[in-house]
């Protein structure tokens, strides 16, 4: 059996789903504090997993430094923007912790203020 996924049709299919739902299981153990969340969305806290991607960390520093501090931006609210007011202040906390935590090369200075 082999499954493709919804957002690609195009995309390889998956040619052993237990594997990868393995695989992804192991990557949302990174820290105790992510949990998956079926009733709302999948994950427990609104950050993506792509942060700890092999692509995220092949990006050039500068790259990543701009991505990063454009994450910064909105978990600080210093970006208001009404498409992140669902955020609750509890969630921007929690996701700065988690990153502080789980994300090498993460700049020092990221979420000093937000504890």
């Amino acid at each position: 059996m082999t499954t493709r996924t919804r957002r690609d049709p195009n995309a390889e299919p998956i040619a052993d789903p237990d594997a990868a739902r393995e695989a992804a299981l192991k990557l949302l153990e990174r820290t105790r504090r992510t949990r998956i969340d079926l009733e709302r969305r999948l994950l427990r806290y609104p950050c993506s997993y792509m942060v700890y991607s092999a692509a995220f960390t092949a990006l050039p520093r500068d790259v990543r430094g701009a991505i990063l501090g454009r994450v910064w931006d909105v978990l600080s609210g210093r970006d208001a923007s009404p498409k992140y007011a669902r955020l609750s202040e509890a969630d921007r906390r929690a996701v700065v912790g988690i990153l502080r935590e789980t994300l090498p090369d993460l700049p020092g200075d990221f979420g000093a203020t937000a504890q």
